[in-house]
């Protein structure tokens, strides 16, 4: 039957946890009011999850760029035009645009993921039928995409997970499961929400598994086995705190093993075509990428913009790279091809910026600003192995993988054999100069209650102009935290 929905929060009370993955290399059909009947009814439903996923309030724009303008990677430059101003200054009201912009987007994804899970998870009709296969994989893929918003959702909205015990007493979110546009659920408690990600995961890891693991196998633009694993991965080493939580850190990971397939560094790209991967269309087939958010040119969302915009002045950046982190550490060796690919000198009006390059086009035709949206790769897999290995006391396994991701990175390996906590400090910072401008690197911060140390440098290139207003503010701190939007509490009392 269709359904129609009323308010922008679309969530229910009842509480259910399975996983899913997703595929998508062309347009998605919307099907958010059509009676899903037949195998490819489902397979439309789920390209309408896509469809949320790149919304601009999403991974077409906001979450690739608004942890990264939390962390110490960016400055807002007083010649841009002050986009996410508020946030960049931690003053985040529940009256905030983006904040209520990501919040809608987010649950309205995974009311799409619903409607795929409410008919097949409890009673799949395909079961036995010749869309059997076809049928666990498309579930699979709504429990992924269900859970892989939560936990963007829960980062962001909630507090910090420190342990089971304040787990199990600090309000979350809601861990929506229902289609029902009526219901007014209450925020569940830290501990909930990670279990309920985690369960949806697991069932969305062994349902593909019944696919034989080859859903999706051969495109990144859709959840498949390997990029479950990173999620479950990723979701583990968040759990895992600034503690040595032997259990989590050893199920983070076996998953990021798992979504790597033990090719030891064989799927990571060589420096020759790493800078590719934002600009051309190499991302689309190269097994470094486990999943993308597709951007058509017509779709008219452009990541870049965020960032920058070309004017008759010169490169107009909104956002410069931090001081710190684009001399002392990319800049420490000028053989690290990450500073070519990720970042560029830019002029506007006689100054120069460190600008974001990442976004700022795919080449060919398409128009300035326009590539689609990384969302994990393998590099970050092989990161977090070295960063497990590094906590439970492996450093001969730690810096084995670490040299994977930097052999591929620098002209040579850096010399020396660090262990111990130089070891890990060395892990953690390839892990911020590899995922920078990616959307990952508030959520580091946060997950190891570490201080934002913007600096006081300015935010031209050689560290003069106009420094941040706020130069340090600790992860924890609860400004950070963003609050549910002020539409939602208006209609729903449970949410304050």
């Amino acid at each position: 039957m269709k359904n129609k929905f009323y308010i922008p929060l679309l969530i229910a009370a009842a509480f259910t946890c399975i996983i899913s993955a997703c595929n998508l290399d062309k347009e998605p059909s919307g099907a958010a009011d059509m009676e899903l009947e037949t195998i490819d009814d489902f397979d439309a439903q789920v390209r309408s999850c896509y469809e949320g996923l790149r919304s601009g309030n999403y991974y077409g724009g906001a979450m690739l760029i608004l942890p990264d303008v939390m962390s110490d990677n960016l400055i807002i430059t007083a010649a841009g035009l002050q986009s996410y101003r508020d946030i960049f200054n931690f003053n985040i009201e529940n009256t905030n645009s983006a904040v209520s912009g990501l919040w809608s987007a987010g649950y309205n994804t995974i009311l799409q993921a619903n409607r795929v899970i409410e008919p097949l998870g409890a009673s799949n009709k395909f079961e036995g039928t010749p869309d059997s296969t076809a049928s666990f994989g498309l579930l699979a893929e709504a429990y992924a995409v269900r859970a892989m918003v939560h936990f963007d959702m829960v980062r962001l909205y909630a507090p910090r997970y420190v342990d089971a015990a304040t787990g199990a007493v600090t309000p979350a979110i809601p861990y929506v499961t229902s289609t029902n546009s009526q219901a007014k659920p209450s925020r569940n408690t830290l501990s909930e929400v990670y279990g309920a990600i985690r369960n949806d995961l697991t069932k969305a890891y062994a349902l593909i598994g019944k696919t034989g693991d080859m859903h999706n196998a051969s495109v990144n633009t859709r959840v498949k086995q390997q990029s479950i694993a990173a999620i479950l991965s990723r979701v583990y080493l968040t759990l895992a705190a600034n503690g040595n939580d032997s259990t989590f850190l050893s199920n983070a990971l076996f998953y990021a093993n798992e979504a790597v397939a033990e090719l030891y560094g064989t799927d990571l790209l060589d420096r020759n075509g790493f800078y590719q991967i934002w600009h051309s269309s190499i991302a689309q087939t190269n097994p470094e990428v486990l999943l993308r958010i597709a951007i058509l040119d017509t779709d008219g969302a452009t990541i870049g913009n965020n960032y920058g915009q070309s004017s008759s002045d010169g490169f107009r950046n909104n956002y410069a790279v931090n001081h710190t982190l684009y001399k002392n550490i990319y800049n420490a060796d000028t053989t690290d091809i990450r500073i070519t690919a990720y970042t560029r000198k830019d002029t506007y009006k006689d100054n120069v910026y460190a600008g974001v390059y990442k976004y700022r086009t795919r080449g060919g035709t398409s128009p300035v600003n326009v590539c689609d949206g990384v969302v994990i790769r393998t590099s970050e897999m092989y990161l977090t192995l070295a960063e497990c290995y590094a906590r439970l006391g492996d450093d001969a396994n730690a810096l084995s993988l670490l040299n994977m991701v930097r052999v591929r990175r620098y002209a040579a390996v850096p010399s020396g054999t660090p262990t111990g906590s130089e070891l890990l400090d060395l892990i953690r910072s390839e892990r911020r100069k590899e995922l920078a401008f990616e959307g990952q690197r508030f959520f580091d911060l946060k997950r190891l209650n570490q201080t934002i140390e913007r600096g006081s440098s300015g935010d031209y290139i050689d560290g003069n102009g106009k420094v941040s207003e706020v130069e340090s503010i600790s992860a924890s701190d609860t400004k950070t935290i963003w609050p549910i939007p002020l539409s939602e509490t208006e209609v729903n009392p449970n949410l304050r």
